[in-house]
């Protein structure tokens, strides 16, 4: 059993404290170094790139304003 879930660590990502958008540049510079590799979304221990991309361009706006 893992200690923390994807969604927790996705959550994390976007309450660290620092600027979510360089957040965001970080996950994309990780995303192309990473290629096309890696396991599939139901086996891997953490959110892909991707997915952090993501969540953390819809949570912008929540984190920007405090929420």
């Amino acid at each position: 059993m893992r200690p923390f879930s994807r969604a927790q660590e996705l959550e994390a990502d976007a309450r660290a404290g620092y600027e979510p958008t360089e957040a965001v540049a970080f996950w994309r510079r990780m995303q192309q170094l990473a290629g096309d590799g890696g396991p599939p979304a139901f086996l891997a221990t953490h959110p892909s790139s991707a997915r952090r991309i993501e969540e953390l361009l819809e949570q912008l706006p929540e984190i920007r304003t405090g929420a």
